[in-house]
């Protein structure tokens, strides 16, 4: 709810002047874009805080178990920038080191990963 409210303040006069990769502009060429990103970003890093948090093997496969299960409500709902998200947070190299959490997790054979 809080990026489709970004979104849908989003002028296609920011689009157009992809302020956004102007670092000492961005917020004010493409305000809403570049509000998004960052709200985007924190959640990626959100998601990838909570997996690698978590010491014990057991409770971290569950959490990207559960992950990857919301990813899956996310393409449902047609919100594919929150299943990008998710997907983003487990391909970001600490969480992507975990490999005997993806092995017992199934991340490769989930259908969000894929």
């Amino acid at each position: 709810l809080m990026q489709e409210e970004i979104f849908k303040a989003i002028k296609p006069s920011e689009l157009i002047t992809l302020g956004w990769n102007k670092p000492n502009k961005k917020y004010k060429l493409s305000p809403n874009v570049s509000r998004l990103i960052a709200l985007s970003n924190k959640l990626i890093f959100w998601y990838a805080k909570c997996i690698v948090e978590t010491l014990n093997l057991e409770e971290r496969v569950a959490i990207v178990t559960r992950l990857l299960d919301i990813g899956g409500y996310f393409y449902q709902m047609n919100n594919f920038s929150g299943m990008k998200e998710i997907y983003a947070a487990l391909d970001i190299s600490f969480v992507a080191n975990l490999k005997i959490t993806r092995e017992k997790a199934n991340v490769e054979n989930h259908k969000v990963y894929l």
